[in-house]
């Protein structure tokens, strides 16, 4: 599958087309396209999309220096219009139609102009890669102009045995029987839904197991004090879930054999103790300590716990919320 995907993908590019590539949230788009581009030593340049960007929006943007002036500072589009690099426009999907559309004549003709009156002509090595999430049924943001803008390339979820693949040449040191448990659990949840378990599109995205869910639970698994079932529950985020989604939740892992091994077990009044060791790997001295608060900490077990999962998280390079 990855190797079809991309053969086409370097087919478009190299007859000179923007490609969009579109797949369900969490496939793997941008690593699929990340990687592609360091194969082939290309430098590629990601630019996150949000909803309420305008045509302007995607070319330059105002800022102010360091005495005050307001100036245009270029995005990663026009920087790889002007060096040859690739750019990434992850997120499309988000954007109306109008705002889209403005970049018809650069995709098309290879020739921009800019709000402060440049025009430019993109670098022969330029090349577009736009990353989207499928249209609903009932709202496409595929407008016929917007269809003839790229070369379309669709993205299907690995497959049971691919994902098996990539999970355990991913992360080797990884118990290959939890690793077979979350295969299993994506099967499962996916299954759910398509049996009618969600109705909207975001309680399908939430009742997802995505591959970046999934490195977020692998990256994790095996650490000191870490649960298996509680890193898939971090994963889903379930204690935010409504009480019918949750109970989906928890039935798929019960078929998945991802159990509560701590149920039963009388609960430490001592709670879980910091990693003395973590911590202090995970020390940092700041530049300018004056900027940073040194508020009077009393530790009890309730933070002790959460401090330890951040300083865990952050061990394995995971950033982490906290949502109090």
């Amino acid at each position: 599958t990855t190797e079809r995907l991309v053969s086409l993908l370097t087919g478009g590019i190299d007859r000179g087309n923007a490609v969009a590539l579109v797949g369900p949230k969490g496939c793997g788009k941008s690593a699929l396209v990340k990687e592609m581009a360091r194969n082939l030593g290309k430098n590629a340049l990601l630019f996150s999309l949000f909803k309420d960007m305008t045509s302007r929006d995607l070319l330059l943007s105002r800022v102010t220096d360091d005495d005050g002036n307001t100036t245009w500072r270029q995005t990663p589009l026009i920087n790889a219009v002007e060096n040859g690099s690739w750019v990434i426009l992850d997120g499309v999907d988000k954007l109306s139609s109008d705002t889209l559309s403005s970049l018809a004549r650069l995709l098309e003709q290879r020739v921009i102009d800019l709000p402060d009156g440049r025009r430019l002509q993109a670098h022969p090595d330029f090349a577009c890669i736009a990353l989207a999430h499928p249209p609903e049924s009932k709202r496409s943001w595929i407008t016929p102009e917007i269809a003839n803008m790229f070369f379309w390339v669709e993205m299907e979820p690995l497959s049971t045995e691919e994902l098996r693949t990539v999970l355990s040449k991913r992360f080797p040191e990884a118990d290959p029987s939890e690793l077979q448990s979350i295969v299993r659990l994506r099967d499962r949840l996916r299954d759910a839904v398509e049996s009618g378990a969600a109705d909207t599109m975001d309680e399908k995205e939430g009742l997802e197991l995505t591959l970046r869910k999934m490195r977020h639970i692998c990256k994790r698994l095996g650490r000191e004090g870490t649960r298996m079932d509680q890193l898939v529950r971090d994963a889903l985020v379930t204690s935010l879930m409504p009480d019918r989604e949750k109970q989906i939740v928890e039935t798929c892992m019960q078929d998945c054999g991802i159990v509560d091994a701590a149920q039963g077990q009388v609960p430490s009044s001592l709670g879980r103790q910091l990693d003395e060791k973590l911590l202090e790997a995970c020390r940092r001295k700041p530049n300018n300590p004056i900027l940073v608060p040194s508020p009077r900490f009393q530790e009890n077990a309730g933070h002790a716990e959460v401090l330890q999962d951040l300083l865990v998280a952050h061990s394995v390079g995971e950033k982490a919320l906290l949502i109090m």
